[in-house]
């Protein structure tokens, strides 16, 4: 009896751990059942400094992470350059990982994580320049490319 009330409580909690349904999509505000699941299947696409100058393909709806070494002491940030918003959008905020619970020490290199997601179909590069904001005149210490290709 006391193995038949464990398995409950465990199918029950494993139950409740289901994804809710995330995101509305159609205009007119109700999301199909399939793109519903192609949206909360597809893993994300992961971009780090070696995929500099390669060709990655997205699916609609599919998020795109790009994970780029920064330095956030320094006064350099990674901005976003080029990108054409009609096939691939920014989600959100860059995020330096500087809220973490372990602080790093002064001068640490972390890593810099932008999110976007597939928007439409079509091709087209993805600009990012290594740059301190307050310095205008000046070339970016480093630049990644990345053509992204939605299908």
């Amino acid at each position: 009896m006391r193995r038949i009330g464990t398995v409950v409580v465990l199918a029950v909690g494993i139950a409740g751990c289901g994804a809710p349904e995330s995101g509305i999509h159609e205009a007119d505000g109700v999301r199909s059942p399939a793109r519903a699941f192609a949206a909360d299947h597809v893993l994300a696409l992961v971009v780090t400094e070696a995929d500099d100058g390669s060709r990655r393909n997205l699916a609609i709806d599919q998020r795109l992470t790009v994970a780029l070494p920064a330095d956030p002491s320094t006064g350099y940030r990674w901005r976003l350059a080029h990108l054409d918003p009609t096939i691939v959008r920014p989600i959100g905020h860059p995020d330096s990982g500087e809220d973490s619970a372990v602080p790093e020490p002064p001068g640490s290199a972390g890593i810099e994580t932008w999110t976007f997601t597939g928007n439409a179909v079509g091709s087209g590069p993805l600009v990012m320049e290594y740059a301190r904001p307050w310095e205008h005149d000046v070339l970016p210490a480093r630049t990644f490319t990345v053509t992204i290709e939605v299908n």
